[in-house]
């Protein structure tokens, strides 16, 4: 299961993204947590999206290793997943034009999300 929350969850900033030709995120990664099951840099996080803003590039495809899926990007789309290692997840690389994003991370801890002036 890709998403799924029991109870309110707070956003972070949006970050808009510019993937030119080349660029990937591959090897895939977790959103909350290193390869070995430790804490990464931001642990808190409990989900993360992402949107799509245009259809005129190449290659980009979000894809989630564990579930064999691959996403092809449609501008409008919008996609959310868990944090954890389960929803694992890359992007292929930009074979052609500009990949326009925004993502998005959510936490449910309240506490960093008033600290973080999130809300």
């Amino acid at each position: 299961m890709l998403f799924r929350s029991d109870g309110p969850v707070f956003a972070e900033y949006p970050q808009f993204i510019r993937w030119d030709v080349g660029v990937a995120l591959d090897p895939p990664h977790a959103d909350n947590c290193n390869p070995d099951g430790s804490p990464n840099a931001s642990p808190w996080r409990s989900h993360g999206a992402v949107m799509y803003f245009n259809n005129d590039f190449g290659g980009g495809e979000l894809f989630y290793p564990h579930y064999d899926l691959e996403i092809k990007p449609q501008a409008g789309l919008a996609g959310i997943h868990r944090a954890d290692w389960d929803c694992l997840h890359g992007v292929r690389k930009v074979t052609a034009g500009v990949r326009m994003t925004a993502s998005v991370f959510f936490t449910r801890d309240e506490a960093m999300a008033k600290e973080q002036g999130w809300f």
